[in-house]
């Protein structure tokens, strides 16, 4: 087969096998080394590929920008062809699907788990229909302290500029304990309560680390406010 010019054997012998055999049939460092292209001084691509797979695909899927750009060899270009080619990958996973109800935690959970970064906190808000489906998503802070100082309209403003009728609040717990602190607890019912008054139910808010989560719902710490039907 012709190779292409300007790049080594190694380089060059991932793409080949793609174009002659299908992307199904290449291993995850393959694949990783035709995002990359080209390797690093230390180690061709293939090297360079093994070494981001070290935690797996799916913690590499996790990296941001800043934790990447730390890996010798990996320089912006690299860095955003593989961020660009996770996300499309995520956005393809669920293009042409109805959204998920976020009516139960394990859902939620299921649909979340892999969009926080593994080194820092994130506080992510999911906005939804009356049926509890998703209508969109927005990050609202970054880092832990940053979460102390979320306020009601940080929430609910974005909330009724796209017309949900309710939200499910997420974020992550980097050290690896889902255990919520005394501050996300009384934060939570402050944004419980704001959501109260504006028609907007908080219908759950997960707490996420890399082995399990915590739901404020299943643990009865939200929905207190909420009024029942009355039974005939």
């Amino acid at each position: 087969m012709k190779r292409l010019p300007g790049c080594a054997d190694e380089d060059q012998a991932p793409r080949e096998r793609l174009l002659a055999k299908g992307p199904d049939a290449l291993s995850d460092r393959e694949l990783v080394a035709i995002l990359l292209r080209t390797g690093g001084r230390e180690s061709g691509v293939l090297g360079l590929a093994d070494r981001l797979l070290e935690g797996g695909l799916g913690r590499l899927a996790l990296r941001d920008s800043d934790e990447l750009l730390q890996i010798p060899g990996l320089g912006p270009a690299k860095v955003t062809s593989l961020q660009a080619a996770f996300e499309l990958g995520r956005r393809a996973a669920s293009a042409g699907e109805e959204s998920p109800a976020f009516d139960r935690p394990e859902t939620v959970y299921a649909y979340l788990r892999w969009r926080f970064p593994l080194n820092r906190e994130e506080l992510r808000a999911f906005f939804l229909d009356g049926a509890l489906r998703l209508v969109a998503e927005e990050i609202l802070s970054r880092g832990g302290a940053a979460w102390t100082h979320v306020a009601p309209a940080d929430v609910f403003a974005p909330a009724l500029r796209r017309g949900a009728r309710a939200v499910v609040l997420a974020h992550n717990h980097p050290g690896g304990d889902s255990q919520p602190s005394e501050t996300d607890r009384r934060t939570t019912r402050r944004l419980e309560d704001a959501g109260v008054l504006l028609g907007i139910e908080l219908v759950d808010h997960i707490v996420i680390s890399q082995r399990d989560f915590y739901s404020f719902r299943r643990h009865a710490l939200l929905g207190r406010r909420r009024k029942e039907p009355k039974r005939p």
